[in-house]
């Protein structure tokens, strides 16, 4: 028998762009070869059979790899441009950060036992039509689908459908296909009604065992499973196949528990990882916020105190100024007082000697110095008035400096 193979892709609900870039990055096998290390069973030689798929939505024949100069500058696998080109033009575009699924992924095959008899060209051709058919329902009439790379270079082929999940309301809403189980299974099964007339029946319930869980799946089933009794008058075959009906159906009842276990462990770990990364970014914006007050707080200060030490540096100059400047006037006050003393000396000698008529004529030419040297002095002696009343105007106070001393 051959069963149809469809399950959300590697990436399944993509809520970010970075998961969207990821995702093309992984079906568009970036790198040339280089990203295959990354990739279970897929030989890097046959990278070249892979196939963009989008040209046949309107009805063109698909685009080989080979035929792709430039991965990195091909528009077909630039799907953060295609996201943006297909919501630029529509209303009601509500992203919630981390919570709204941006795009969805599919991935439809089917069981490596219909290799040599499924027709791989109107497989294709079904599975575009299905998708067509199914996502398409926008208001704007428009293609939801953004990407669609079929694999060659694994051993069953397989499609990857990145789906932008808008609604009949122009709303992104991927409840609208993907709202619980129910929904789910409608949608498989629509997709196993779809590919009916290629001879593929309905794999599985729940079958969505990766190739590293079916060891460790099939140990289980060897260790723990009892195997059906065979009914009396029950055929050889109708007994084999009621057996492999039965580990089939405890293989994925296994492989589920197992999914959901991983999955639980999954939200576990990314939920602590999602909370230290808020944390992280809470703490990195309060210092960002706080360090210009901080910085500008600190200019305050800086600028506040070299004006008060500017000012002060000023205060000292001008008190400087006027202590040189009362020194100079003291100096000048105790010279012109010596002076004073020697003239009234002077005065006295010349009136004694005056008297003396055998001392006069001696002392003549001293006279007429004297006489000379009077009007000088008594020049100085107003200016020496001059500078006393200056002195008394003059506010001590200012200096602490008492004149007496």
């Amino acid at each position: 028998m051959a069963y149809t193979v469809f399950s959300m892709g590697s990436e399944g609900k993509i809520k970010s762009f970075s998961k969207l870039r990821a995702c093309a990055s992984h079906n568009a096998r970036m790198g040339n070869g280089n990203d295959y290390k990354n990739i279970d069973n897929a030989n890097p030689d046959y990278d070249d059979f892979n196939q963009d798929l989008m040209p046949m939505f309107k009805g063109q024949s698909f685009t080989p790899f080979d035929e792709i100069d430039d991965k990195y500058s091909y528009e077909g696998f630039n799907l953060y441009k295609k996201w943006n080109e297909r919501t630029g033009e529509l209303d009601n575009i509500n992203i919630r950060r981390g919570r709204t699924n941006l795009a969805l992924e599919f991935v439809t095959s089917f069981s490596s036992s219909a290799n040599e008899n499924i027709s791989l060209s109107e497989w294709k051709q079904r599975n575009i039509e299905w998708v067509d058919k199914t996502f398409n329902v926008a208001p704007d009439g428009k293609n939801n689908c953004i990407s669609a790379i079929c694999h060659l270079d694994e051993k069953t082929a397989h499609i990857h459908f990145v789906v932008v999940p808008i609604d009949e309301e122009g709303k992104l809403n991927s409840q609208r296909w993907i709202g619980g189980r129910q929904r789910f299974t409608q949608l498989r099964e629509s997709y196993d009604k779809a590919m009916e007339p290629l001879g593929l029946e309905r794999g599985v319930e729940r079958s969505r065992a990766s190739k590293d869980d079916l060891p460790h799946i099939y140990k289980l089933i060897q260790q723990n499973s009892v195997i059906p009794e065979r009914e009396k008058d029950e055929s050889l075959e109708d007994y084999t196949q009621r057996t492999l009906d039965y580990l089939k159906v405890k293989s994925a009842n296994e492989m589920y528990r197992i999914k959901e276990e991983q999955n639980e462990s999954l939200r576990i770990i990314s939920k602590a990882a999602e909370d230290q990364r808020k944390e992280l970014e809470l703490e990195l914006e309060r210092k960002r916020t706080s360090l210009p007050k901080d910085i500008k707080r600190m200019e305050f200060h800086k600028n506040t105190l070299n004006c008060e030490l500017t000012n002060i540096m000023d205060e000292i100059n001008i008190q400087n100024e006027l202590l040189r400047q009362t020194r100079e006037q003291l100096k000048k006050e105790e010279e012109i007082k010596k002076d004073a003393e020697k003239y009234k000396k002077l005065k006295e000698i010349r009136e004694y000697y005056k008297t003396d008529p055998v001392t006069n004529e001696m002392f003549e030419n001293v006279i007429n110095l004297i006489n000379g040297y009077d009007d000088s002095l008594q020049r100085e002696l107003e200016r020496l008035d001059e500078l006393e009343e200056i002195d008394n105007n003059f506010e001590y106070d200012e200096l602490n400096y008492d004149p007496a001393v």
